[in-house]
């Protein structure tokens, strides 16, 4: 009898384990539900391919939908493709005024110079939930299979690849995924190591790629007068956490350092929609002695500036984010994370969520935090509205770099026009040494690392290292970033752990590039398909036209024929606009109007209370705001009611598009 039942037990378990052998295929296979992995999912479909899309993680959408609303891009009109799309959508979305559940649109709009740009239609910063839900929208309206919470088995077994050739990936839940091409859409570049691509982790040399800024920056390094030890002045008591005791080697040599993770947090101070942030289960004070080291050797410390970011949200939320050397960054903690076990990236995610909640709970907290910045850090929290389904934490770990593929073309600093301050003072950008001629996109954002790790000098003096900041003007990125070399894969396209080096990819890991590369691999291997050939095989012009077509951006010049068109047509308008405020007693006289970047605020006053004064009668400032609100002359009151008084200064294009509305909508009002 027990033969029998253990011999019934193992059947009963081999069943299920036979039953979750399943099969799934598709013309194109993305892996990694990114921005980058919905873009081509997009993309893909759009051309009648059948698509599978496998999201590794339990949350959709990344760091797009995981807390970074305040989305970078750097110059407006590189943005194209379908992550233009996507914040046009977003535009779209806040023009509903029910949206708006604790501001209006125009008491947001002024409230940062980044949140939109109203001659595109788009609007980059919005609220966690909002882009969740438009990438939902488009994976819903393509038609795609959306595989959820299925990781790809990382072993042996897990990817079947012959001849150089992709047949199928593994699941750890066994089903098996067959596809003619795949994409890696992933932060952490799983399939591509997978399939045994070649890729780095850290940072390069200097000398491999003929770079300035790569390696270990001991030369561009930033020391304080804080002890780093654990008992303040006391080197036998060892150093405080993530603290090295030496300098990690020569300026510029390679090693398997890279730049610090975090969190970006959606906070408020809206008693209603504000959750306290707690203290975590493994809190460390130690984490934060330097910090707290650091508001001691000040003389003064003002509350709400100096530690985390604020930038805000639509409905009274921010994007919290790093800010400065002892901020929200895990300085050091990071290290592991692109090659870890998936049991260890979930240590390692426990350790960064602990950090940075412990962060918020220590300055809201602590004692010896000076009192007012307490009750400052105090009266935010986590907005209830956000994250409902992860207890309103952020659900994307911000991986700001991991593995990066060494594919065709690594993309480096030699392919930048880098800007540089001249004698007088002013920066100018001189054209790149190695210019990309095969452009899917067009980048733009400065060279951009965070602080990379801390050590303690010869001095005794902390030390950390690995920043920099270097603008750039627009560059083309390359078709062959996006390819791994063709003896290693002929079928697999990479389009977040792309092929570059620390310092190129330190500007290319913005959300909107992840797209725009999203959209191009899937392109690519449209094309392919269409074409019965291979990626690497592919026609450069052919892939550049499927692009031009779904509005990629692909010349890195500004197209100032246009533009410049474009402002002559409105420096006219303008004049006429002034010209017939004029003729009506509004303004006294129109050259006092031209030229001008900004207004006196008395000045500015009396022309709104003219121009209010042709709809209705008003006899107070704030009468003529009123009505000019309601007239939708004018968005945010609040603005005007701070600068246009004596002694406050009006901005230049803020005043003239109250008077285009004005003329616009009043026009038939005025008295002839």
């Amino acid at each position: 009898m027990n033969k029998i039942h253990h011999l019934l037990l193992a059947l009963c378990v081999l069943v299920p384990a036979f039953a979750a052998a399943e099969e799934a295929s598709a013309d194109i296979v993305i892996y990694g539900g990114t921005s980058s992995g919905i873009a081509a999912v997009r993309e893909a479909a759009s051309q009648g391919h059948s698509v599978i899309l496998v999201v590794p993680e339990k949350f959709l959408g990344g760091m797009m939908t995981g807390g970074l609303g305040a989305s970078d891009k750097g110059v407006y009109w590189t943005v194209g493709g379908l992550a233009r799309s996507f914040f046009e959508d977003v535009y779209k979305h806040y023009e509903d005024p029910t949206k708006w559940t604790r501001e209006t649109r125009a008491e947001y709009l002024p409230k940062h110079g980044l949140i939109y740009r109203e001659d595109m239609k788009c609007q980059w910063f919005f609220e966690p939930h909002v882009a969740r839900m438009i990438f939902e929208k488009w994976l819903a309206d393509s038609g795609a299979k959306i595989l959820r919470d299925e990781r790809l088995n990382r072993g042996k077994g897990g990817v079947i690849k012959e001849d150089g050739v992709i047949r199928s990936i593994t699941m750890e839940s066994g089903l098996v995924i067959r596809g003619r091409y795949f994409i890696d859409a992933t932060y952490e570049g799983d399939l591509m190591a997978a399939a045994g691509v070649a890729y780095t982790v850290g940072r390069e040399a200097n000398a491999t790629h003929n770079e300035t800024m790569n390696g270990v920056q001991i030369d561009e390094t930033g020391s304080a007068k804080i002890s780093p030890y654990l008992v303040e002045g006391d080197p036998k008591s060892g150093l405080l956490p993530r603290i090295e005791p030496k300098p990690y080697g020569q300026h510029g040599a390679a090693d398997h350092r890279f730049q610090a993770y975090n969190f970006r947090l959606c906070l408020t101070t809206v008693p209603e929609n504000r959750v306290p942030i707690t203290k975590p289960a493994n809190y460390n004070p130690l984490n934060y002695e330097l910090m707290l080291r650091d508001m001691q050797r000040k003389k003064s410390v003002t509350p709400g500036k100096g530690y985390f970011t604020r930038v805000p949200m639509p409905n009274l939320k921010t994007d919290s984010n790093n800010a400065g050397t002892f901020s929200t960054d895990y300085i050091a903690g990071s290290y592991g994370w692109p090659e870890a076990s998936y049991a260890e990236r979930e240590r390692i995610l426990a350790e960064h969520r602990g950090y940075v909640q412990g962060f918020f709970w220590f300055l809201g907290n602590d004692p010896r935090v000076p009192e007012d910045f307490r009750q400052d850090v105090a009266r935010w929290g986590l907005a209830k509205d956000e994250f409902t389904d992860n207890d309103h934490w952020p659900t994307q770990l911000y991986v700001r770099e991991a593995r990066r593929m060494i594919g065709v073309h690594v993309m480096n600093e030699n392919n930048f026009p880098l800007k540089t301050k001249g004698a007088d003072g002013k920066m100018t950008a001189a054209p790149a040494r190695d210019p990309i001629q095969d452009i899917i996109a067009v980048g733009s954002y400065a060279l951009d690392s965070h602080k990379v790790g801390m050590f303690m000098n010869d001095q005794g003096e902390l030390v950390w290292e690995g920043h920099f900041f270097r603008g750039v003007k627009p560059y083309g990125i390359s078709y062959r970033s996006l390819l791994p070399q063709p003896n290693q894969c002929q079928n697999l396209l990479v389009s977040v752990c792309v092929s570059a080096t620390h310092v190129a990819y330190s500007s290319m890991r913005m959300e909107s590039i992840y797209m725009e590369m999203g959209q191009a691999a899937a392109a690519a291997a449209s094309l392919s398909l269409q074409n019965k050939t291979t990626p690497h095989a592919l026609a450069y012009p052919m892939l550049a036209e499927r692009l031009k077509a779904g509005r990629a951006i692909l010349d890195p010049n500004e197209p100032k024929p246009e533009i410049a068109k474009s402002k002559a047509i409105a420096a006219d308008q303008y004049k006429l606009d002034l010209q017939l405020l004029a003729e009506r007693k509004i303004i006294t006289n129109a050259d006092d109007w031209i030229g001008k970047t900004s207004f006196d605020g008395a000045i500015v006053a009396e022309m709104l209370h003219n121009l209010a004064r042709h709809f209705e009668p008003a006899t107070t400032a704030a009468d003529s705001l009123q009505v000019l609100s309601k007239r939708k002359i004018l968005r945010s009151p609040t603005y005007w009611k701070e600068k246009a008084i004596a002694g406050g200064k009006c901005g230049g294009d803020n005043v003239r598009t109250v008077m285009r509305n004005f003329v616009q909508a009043a026009k038939m009002l005025l008295p002839r």
